[in-house]
């Protein structure tokens, strides 16, 4: 079969290490076009969605003080800023979000640097915001999401990446990995010192940095030629992919139990007390759950024939949603059970719907071909689909990224997430 790609493109994919055969699967699943998931129906509390009674996150909490050791914080840190400010580059200003950031300019964080670099002088927009966002002010807008003023207290004036840090460590986590783009590596690193600081020192605290892997990167595809697109150059054109290229970040961090969460999905000091609260709640719960695993595995690896197997099938269907065929003989049950048991676990926060956008929890076909459920993105449904869009519209709760995963195997050998992949799941 002749190859879409040139000697100079498979040069330009050996750099960034990706196989000839991954590029042609991605330009044919771009061909493909449409990677809508097909929805079964909504989560709901009770139906793969569970709420907690009033006494159950006291024996939670519990368990998780006493692993907290146990835990990892990871956070894709390497947004940039500069969607924050669309509308405020003085090349592309909209009067109306220029007079509305007027209104609110004493809200934010970094006000105070701003009216210092200001001095007394009675700034038009343009001047105004070339000093917030240029390289002769503030340069807001070449800065990381994670390292922008964020959150200003009494005493206190603190980046995303600060406040991480200060949270988890209140909760006695003291390993973090951050995944960062290479142009604010160093960035990073020099607000580290500083956070080391302002938490008394060292504090104990291991942080770890990685980049996005260039081997996860994505090619585009020239509609019109049906072919792999160039640049003027002759060159092709790679684009960093979404979350799901952080799969090997999230699995060379060593993690044992690890705690995900956006860079800029964290709250002031004021508001923490319920955050930490919860976090401790997902930790324990995924604690249980993993001690559930472990016990079924070990049970079905002693006596597979024995009496371990309704309570595994029963424990299988009501935790993950899964099943496994009972009619089989038990030899034949145990090991499919296993394989079903065992591999990574993610206990996902869910909030209820109040208009705000988030992945959603959806009873949909997995990359095992069980109906399962799953934290479903609005760009995976289909938009012409009235049935679907109508199961999209009965969604009562959505998953604000914050989860609970756990990364090892009950010998504590990590587990191989690529393993665990549905190649067919995309974002077009």
């Amino acid at each position: 079969m002749p190859t879409p790609f040139t000697d100079s493109s498979i040069r330009q994919l050996e750099q960034r290490g990706i196989p000839p055969a991954e590029a042609a699967r991605q330009l044919e699943r771009l061909r493909r076009g449409k990677a809508f998931l097909r929805l079964e129906c909504p989560c709901t509390v009770g139906d793969g969605i569970l709420r907690l009674a009033d006494t159950v996150p006291i024996a939670l909490c519990r368990a998780f003080a006493g692993n907290r050791a146990r835990f990892t914080r990871f956070v894709p840190a390497s947004g940039a800023a500069t969607r924050m400010f669309q509308g405020l580059f003085p090349a592309e200003l909209d009067p109306d979000k220029a007079a509305r950031f007027r209104q609110e300019i004493t809200r934010f964080p970094f006000c105070p640097e701003l009216a210092e670099l200001a001095g007394h002088e009675d700034l038009d927009d343009r001047a105004l915001f070339s000093l917030l966002l240029g390289e002769n002010g503030l340069g807001l807008a070449d800065r990381p999401k994670g390292l922008l003023p964020l959150h200003r207290g009494r005493d206190y004036n603190r980046t995303a990446f600060d406040e991480h840090l200060m949270e988890s460590h209140r909760l006695g986590i003291t390993r973090f990995h951050f995944t960062v783009s290479p142009d604010h590596l160093a960035l990073f690193e020099q607000q580290l010192e500083l956070a080391r600081d302002a938490l008394g020192g060292d504090a104990g605290i291991d942080v770890g940095f990685s980049l996005q892997s260039p081997r996860t990167d994505t090619l585009a595809l020239d509609l019109a030629s049906d072919s792999p697109f160039c640049d003027e150059r002759g060159e092709l054109l790679f684009r960093p992919a979404g979350h799901g290229a952080l799969l090997p970040n999230l699995e060379q961090c060593g993690g044992d139990l690890v705690l995900i969460r956006n860079i800029d999905n964290v709250v002031p000091q004021r508001l923490q007390e319920p955050y930490q609260l919860w976090t401790e709640i997902l930790g324990g719960l995924l604690l249980q759950t993993q001690q559930q695993v472990f016990a079924f595995l070990e049970r079905l690896g002693e006596n597979p024939d024995g009496e371990a197997l309704p309570g595994a099938r029963r424990f299988l269907r009501e935790t993950f949603g899964r099943s496994v065929d009972d009619t089989l003989p038990p030899a034949e049950q145990a090991p499919e059970i296993v394989r079903l048991l065992d591999r990574p676990i993610r206990v996902c926060g869910m909030v209820p719907v109040s208009g705000a956008p988030g992945g959603g929890p959806f009873w949909a076909k997995d990359a095992l071909g069980q109906v399962t459920p799953q934290i479903v993105e609005g760009v995976q449904i289909d938009p012409d689909d009235p049935a679907q869009q109508a199961i999209l519209a009965a969604a009562t709760h959505f998953n604000p990224v914050n989860i609970a995963c756990s990364l090892r195997d009950r010998e504590g050998a990590p587990y191989r997430l690529d393993d665990f992949i549905d190649a067919e799941a995309a974002l077009i």
